[in-house]
């Protein structure tokens, strides 16, 4: 799911990684201090709107690479729902993720089976 964050004037293109109902880790290569207050908007298959909600970050991550392959940089983040439909809309997400994670596990075991 794709993401644009806002930081004061400037905005940046990230894609969401995971996400649940309190936060979501987003590669970018924005770096960020832990607590920096930052608008975020998630671009929701099947959505009529965007939601653009507040966060702050939880942590900054740097591209690593390793035995178990590549983690890109990026920022976890916490939302800071102003309401019931925000609240709302960030579960809908969830939802969206893990169907999206779901279809792709079983296009991966079908297209292993003879």
């Amino acid at each position: 799911m794709e993401a644009r964050l806002y930081v004061n004037d400037s905005e940046t293109k990230g894609f969401v990684l995971d996400v649940n109902a309190a936060g979501a880790f987003i590669a970018t290569d924005l770096v960020l201090e832990t607590n920096s207050p930052l608008r975020v908007e998630l671009c929701v298959p099947d959505a009529d709107q965007p939601l653009v909600i507040r966060a702050v970050v939880a942590r900054c991550a740097e591209r690593r690479e390793g035995p178990a392959g590549v983690s890109p940089a990026g920022l976890g983040i916490m939302f800071m729902a102003d309401s019931d439909e925000e609240e709302m809309f960030v579960q809908r997400a969830v939802i969206v993720a893990l169907e999206y994670a779901l279809e792709k596990a079983r296009a991966r075991l079908s297209s292993s089976v003879p």
